[in-house]
């Protein structure tokens, strides 16, 4: 059993994996004998400092290399690492196809025109800079390609119309990505800010070509898709057990104040009547004969907002 986790097949790339230079003529064949062989070229490699882009060198980059198999978002690019990077597709005779779109991006006539490329995965809106591991390819045949540091120096040919690399892959023994790492875990970068990668790529013939440099557009690495993405919009929510009750004692508050209100309605009106009553016995008290009765009603019809005296 393989060591390392992942869907697909892997590629095991040697250092023996070189093109074979195709016969050619003798004048073109003496000019390519006087041109750095891929040894010198290595050896120069080996002995010089890859370029190191701050934040505003990054979005100074221009767009030269566009992504492929990522997914358009509200947000922007995004890669899902955690679905299948195979899908069916189905022909119009229903039958279906296996198709395995691993995410890249595309190689222009202009960079194929160089024998290298250095490649990096940089962290575009940081704070603080921060370089993911480039992901290990995944392409067949696989280039020739090795690595230093966290990048990756891949050699080109006239063929070349792509780079792709690994989705999600995790070295068992170690549990060390080999593929796209989760964005999250470059949140202490950002400043709470969703943080968004590019890749970087530096064409190398001897020296890095720094004015040829080229970046991708930004992406995010994200585990699956959410749900607002694969579900209608129309969808009801499910509440969970504790918004059922509150909007359940919401809706039977609404209908006791209701009540209460219906309630003081009527003993207004019962009130109102009352007090008319009470205004017509008083009228009459000034007409009555019987002292005491006179002295009653008055006391018990007495202002209500007549203030009683405190006796100390």
């Amino acid at each position: 059993m393989s060591e390392y986790v992942e869907d697909e097949w892997e590629d095991v790339v040697g250092a023996a994996a070189v093109a074979k230079t195709p016969t050619i003529g003798p004048q073109i064949q003496a000019r390519v004998e006087r041109a750095p062989s891929h040894g010198d070229l290595m050896a120069r490699f080996s002995a010089t400092e890859p370029p190191v882009f701050t934040q505003d060198q990054l979005s100074e980059l221009a767009e030269g290399v566009p992504l492929e198999n990522f997914l358009q978002t509200p947000s922007g690019w995004a890669l899902m690492r955690c679905e299948s990077a195979s899908r069916a597709v189905h022909s119009t005779d229903g039958k279906a196809t296996k198709v395995v779109e691993y995410p890249g991006f595309l190689v222009s006539a202009k960079l194929r025109g160089f024998p290298y490329l250095w490649v990096t995965v940089e962290l575009y809106n940081g704070t603080h800079k921060a370089v993911m591991r480039t992901p290990d390819l995944k392409m067949r045949p696989a280039p020739w390609h090795c690595r230093r540091g966290e990048g990756l120096m891949v050699r080109t040919s006239d063929k070349m119309a792509r780079v792709t690399f690994k989705k999600k892959c995790v070295h068992k023994p170690t549990g060390k990505d080999l593929a796209f790492e989760l964005g999250k875990k470059y949140d202490s970068y950002t400043d709470g800010a969703t943080p968004q990668f590019v890749f970087v790529v530096v064409p190398f013939d001897g020296r890095f070509r720094v004015e040829d440099a080229v970046r991708s557009p930004k992406f995010q690495v994200k585990s699956k898709r959410q749900e607002r993405f694969l579900q209608p919009a129309n969808k009801r929510r499910k509440l969970n057990p504790q918004l059922a009750k509150l909007d359940t004692d919401i809706a039977s508050a609404r209908q006791t104040l209701k009540s209460l209100q219906a309630e003081r309605r009527r003993l207004d009106i019962v009130a109102s009547k009352y007090r008319g009553c009470f205004e017509q016995v008083k009228a009459l008290i000034p007409h009555m004969h019987n002292k005491t009765l006179r002295l009653a009603l008055a006391f018990a019809l007495q202002d209500d907002k007549a203030e009683d005296s405190a006796s100390f």
